[in-house]
């Protein structure tokens, strides 16, 4: 079976926006609540990030944002090394056409190997607690639960992945 070709690239909400109208990387939404957040994977909340998308034949099929600066509800205590420099992850989606294939994979591999050119030496994330499908996806990649908190009565497991010694030698 030959494995699709993609590409990820960087991109704008307004531009997946005009390719896709409204969706999980457009600002229109009323956003509430840290469970409305997630429930809606709304990147345009997100201070200083940048959005990269998966391509496929011309079309996203996914999307994942990252940025350098991290939500205040994340403790800091519960990472292998609290002071070390990291990389967020935040509302990674894939169509659900296209789950199940690698998309999500691959943009988290192409965010793991932007770390190191930040001069980060971890990727971190958190995943809502009660979504099984999206919790066992982060374990399969290899990221470590680093705990899990409430934030406004939404239950947020906390992922890490300390990024190996080699792969942040040979890129910083």
């Amino acid at each position: 079976m030959e494995r699709e070709i993609f590409e990820a690239r960087k991109a704008s909400a307004e531009h997946l926006t005009a390719l896709l109208g409204p969706g999980p990387w457009s600002s229109k939404p009323r956003i509430e609540t840290v469970r409305d957040r997630i429930a809606q994977s709304d990147p345009d909340l997100l201070r200083r990030k940048s959005l990269f998308a998966a391509v496929l034949d011309g079309c996203v099929v996914g999307s994942v944002a990252a940025s350098k600066f991290h939500p205040s509800f994340w403790k800091k205590h519960l990472w292998q090394d609290p002071k070390a420099s990291a990389i967020g992850v935040f509302d990674l989606v894939v169509h659900p056409a296209f789950q199940g294939r690698g998309y999500g994979r691959f943009l988290m591999n192409g965010i793991e190997s932007l770390a190191p050119k930040f001069l980060c030496t971890a990727v971190r994330l958190d995943a809502f607690a009660e979504n099984p499908r999206s919790m066992g996806f982060y374990r399969a990649i290899r990221y470590s639960d680093r705990g899990r908190i409430d934030v406004r009565g939404c239950p947020l497991q906390l992922f890490e992945r300390v990024l190996p010694e080699q792969l942040v030698n040979e890129i910083s």
